[in-house]
C-alpha cells in the first residue's frame, strides 16, 4: 500500500479512538434561541458599532456585577475622530432608538444609560502626555436613570463643560453649572451642539439650532490637552447586586450629520 494511504488509514483510526474515548456526551450550552445573551453562560456584553442606513449605530447593552449590594460598573462605547486638536465646534443629530435597564432593589446607586457627544480642548496646568488630570471637557448628553420619575421612553438633555481630575478622566469637577435642555423622546432626533468661544472663555451649548447657553472659565487654556480626543459615543451604568436579579442596561442609538468647524474638516 503507497506510504500516504498508509497515513490516511492512521489518521482515520486515532480519529475513531478519539471521538471513542470521550469522557461524556456532548450537550448544547446554547442554541441562542434568545433574543439576548445568557449572562449566565456568556459575558455578557453586546456591542455593534456600524454604518446602517446612512448613519452610525450603536448599541450597548452592559450586565452589572454579582459580587455586590453596593456600587455599579460603567463602560463606554464611542467611535472617535481622526484629528481631535482643530475641533472647536462639534455638532451632531442624535436619536436613541431604544433603552431599557434595572436597578437592584438592595443597592441605592442606579443605573443609567446615555448617548453623547464629547470632546476635550485644553488643559489648565502643566500637562503630562497620556495623563488626563487638568484635561478640559465639554459634553453634550441625552440621559436616563432607573430611578427616573419622567414618562415611560423620555431622556433627559444636558451639556456641561468639566475638568478631569484622574489620570483615566474617571473623575472630573464640573466647571460652572451643568446646562438642561429639556427633553427628548426615545425614537426623535435631536441636533446638538458644543462650541469653544476660546476669544471670550467660555464654552455654548445649544440643540435644535436654538439660542445657545454660554458657560464661562478663568482657567489657563494655552495649553492643548494632554489626551485629545472628540467622539460620539454611548455609555452604561450598572447597578451591581448580589441579593437580587442580575440588573442590566442597555441603549441604542444612531448618530448622523456629525459636522466640524470648516478648518478642521479632514
Amino acid at each position: 500500500m503507497p506510504r500516504f494511504q498508509l497515513a490516511l488509514v492512521a489518521l482515520a483510526g486515532c480519529l475513531a479512538c478519539a471521538q471513542a474515548s470521550a469522557a461524556e456526551s456532548y450537550v448544547i450550552y446554547d442554541d441562542f434561541s434568545s433574543a439576548t445573551f445568557d449572562p449566565a453562560r456568556w459575558s455578557a456584553v453586546e456591542y455593534t458599532r456600524k454604518v446602517e442606513s446612512n448613519a452610525m449605530r450603536l448599541v450597548q447593552r452592559d450586565w452589572g456585577l454579582t459580587n455586590s449590594d453596593s456600587g455599579s460598573q460603567t463602560r463606554y462605547w464611542n467611535e472617535n475622530v481622526t484629528r481631535a486638536g482643530p475641533i472647536t465646534q462639534f455638532r451632531a443629530t442624535l436619536r436613541v432608538n431604544a433603552m431599557d435597564m434595572t436597578a437592584c432593589p438592595a443597592n441605592g446607586t442606579t443605573s443609567s444609560v446615555r448617548a453623547r457627544i464629547l470632546g476635550t480642548f485644553f488643559n489648565t496646568g502643566t500637562r503630562v502626555a497620556g495623563n488626563s488630570v487638568g484635561d478640559v471637557f465639554g459634553q453634550v448628553t441625552l440621559s436616563r436613570a432607573s430611578n427616573s420619575a419622567d414618562a415611560p421612553g423620555v431622556l433627559r438633555v444636558d451639556a456641561l463643560m468639566a475638568m478631569c481630575t484622574s489620570p483615566d478622566c474617571l473623575a472630573s469637577a464640573t466647571i460652572g453649572t451643568s446646562v438642561p435642555m429639556g427633553t427628548v423622546n426615545v425614537g426623535a432626533n435631536i441636533l446638538v451642539q458644543m462650541e469653544w468661544d476660546r476669544a471670550n472663555k467660555r464654552f455654548l451649548f445649544s440643540r435644535d439650532k436654538g439660542a445657545s447657553t454660554a458657560v464661562a472659565y478663568t482657567q489657563d487654556d494655552s495649553a492643548d490637552p494632554a489626551v485629545p480626543f472628540k467622539y460620539v459615543g454611548t455609555r452604561t451604568t450598572v447597578a451591581s447586586c448580589a441579593s437580587g436579579p442580575r440588573a442590566f442596561a442597555l441603549i441604542d442609538a444612531r448618530v448622523d450629520n456629525v459636522a466640524v468647524n470648516a478648518s478642521a474638516k479632514p
